[in-house]
């Protein structure tokens, strides 16, 4: 055949590669197959009147220190009371209050019958005065915490023992669980120390214990071992004020990992079928909210849930529910739905124990803590790509791409769209031609060029992408491009 310049096909071609999916595995406890997604998330620039419908994938804000350890010990439970710019902090039989605005650290010893273990819940309380104070529960007692941090133990014989801590103020009342019964107690209006042995009521639509109570809008909701159920104040006379509502009631079990944001609670559960599921408890709905993958891990774990815990935390303009269980930290945008994966340092995961927003007049950001045997508290910087110090991963893996064809392919080049980064700053890119079962040692590019490139990637039917960036900057990308030659075979 003689040569032409105009053949009658072209086979070149430039193909955008999209790595603004979602973070999907086939199996339950694997995460090494499939797209993947490692301290990054997603982000939209989408303005119908500019026409404008990009996507970003970015990485996380770095943190860094905040308060150091004051004692061995897993923090037990913690509140941050906005109006007085203060974190509270229970670790083993002591309470410690940080004063943002006046810099000092105060030791609170409550003594008496005040436990050293277990969980401690904390609660604001607004007297019909206008005064304020802090409720705390260790399970089997009550203390109120005045704004100058003097302590007074609830001594009244009718105060609920044992209860679940997480306890709940609404409309001049404290509500709690007796262990191991499905009955809600509430304390005397405007007299969080003060209880009487009748008020309360059963939460008997089905024959279930209640485990935790929850607060949404204006409703209690009552989490069973079978369904939840909503009370409201009814205002009633004598007895509990509260009256359940009867139509929202959900088959669903509430486990663990539970945080809030607003009006919106996020858990696991289980539905009747024993499927684990992250859901989203809004007004009377409760929607599942995870995605296939993420119930094939909950499912796959063999560790307790009740270790399991969840976390709302802040940062770069948007929020985050983070689900840390076994060994593996799921994070969900709370704005697109979309879960990527979360590690600190080195970690394999990115184990928060509690966080808070935090705000004072001169800086907001979430702080958390981690569940590392230590009261450490670290927050959320958004100048910083590390974790106190320590660079860290972040990964980006794409989905087997075929291009249209199953006949082999030659990859001529690969481009990375995205941000220059202010300073010289490599990007290693690896790649799998046999689904994900083994990657080459890769080729690193400097993202601080005019064209962020490598060439000559050779021959292949399907091919992903694995790209790992460590630096301390900042790392943002839209998409890759190949330019290939699409054979005939």
């Amino acid at each position: 055949m003689a040569y032409t310049k105009s053949p009658s096909m072209d086979t070149y071609s430039s193909e955008d590669i999209d790595i603004t999916r979602e973070i999907t595995s086939r199996a339950g406890n694997v995460q090494n197959k499939d797209e993947d997604y490692l301290n990054v998330f997603m982000e939209d620039s989408i303005s119908k009147a500019a026409q404008d419908n990009r996507q970003f994938i970015v990485k996380r804000a770095g943190s860094n220190s905040l308060l150091a350890s004051v004692a061995s010990g897993t923090i037990r439970g913690s509140l941050y009371w906005r109006d007085q710019q203060r974190l509270y902090y229970a670790v083993g039989s002591n309470i410690y209050v940080r004063d943002f605005g006046a810099g000092t650290t105060t030791t609170l010893t409550p003594g008496g019958a005040w436990t050293s273990s277990g969980t401690v819940g904390f609660a604001e309380f607004e007297f019909n005065n206008g005064t304020t104070a802090l409720i705390a529960s260790d399970g089997t007692s009550l203390i109120q915490i005045s704004t100058t941090n003097v302590i007074t133990f609830c001594v009244d014989p009718d105060l609920p023992s044992p209860h679940d801590p997480n306890i709940i103020y609404i409309d001049g009342y404290i509500l709690l669980v007796k262990l191991n019964t499905a009955d809600i107690y509430n304390s005397d209006n405007n007299l969080p120390l003060s209880w009487t042995a009748g008020n309360f009521i059963d939460a008997e639509m089905e024959a279930d214990y209640v485990t935790r109570i929850l607060k949404v809008n204006n409703y209690v909701v009552a989490c069973g071992t079978e369904t939840m159920e909503y009370f409201w104040d009814a205002a009633i006379a004598t007895g509990s004020p509260f009256q359940r509502n009867d139509t929202p009631v959900k088959r669903i079990t509430f486990l663990s990992a539970y945080a809030q944001e607003q009006n919106n609670s996020y858990f696991v559960g289980k539905d009747l079928n024993g499927d684990y599921q992250v859901y989203k408890l809004y007004e009377f709905k409760c929607d599942p909210v995870g995605t296939p993958t993420i119930s094939r891990y909950l499912n796959s774990l063999n560790t307790n849930y009740t270790g399991w815990t969840g976390a709302i935390v802040a940062f770069q303009g948007h929020q985050f529910y983070m689900l840390n269980a076994g060994t593996v930290t799921y994070c969900m945008d709370l704005k697109t739905g979309l879960w990527t994966r979360m590690a600190y340092k080195g970690n394999t995961n990115f184990n928060i124990g509690r966080s808070h927003g935090f705000g004072t007049t001169s800086s907001n950001s979430s702080i958390f803590t981690l569940n590392d045997g230590t009261s450490n508290w670290y927050y959320f910087d958004e100048t910083i790509y590390q974790d106190s110090g320590v660079n860290f991963n972040c990964v980006i893996v794409t989905e087997a791409a075929d291009f249209g064809t199953m006949n082999r392919k030659n990859m001529a080049r690969l481009t990375i769209v995205g941000d220059r980064p202010p300073i010289n700053s490599n990007i290693l890119i690896q790649w799998s031609d046999d689904d994900y079962q083994s990657y080459n040692a890769g080729i690193n590019t400097n993202l601080n060029q005019d064209i962020a490139c490598i060439r000559q990637l050779g021959n292949f039917r399907q091919r992903c992408f694995k790209l790992t960036h460590s630096d301390n900057t900042l790392f943002r990308i839209q998409k890759l491009v190949a330019d290939i030659n699409k054979g005939n075979s």
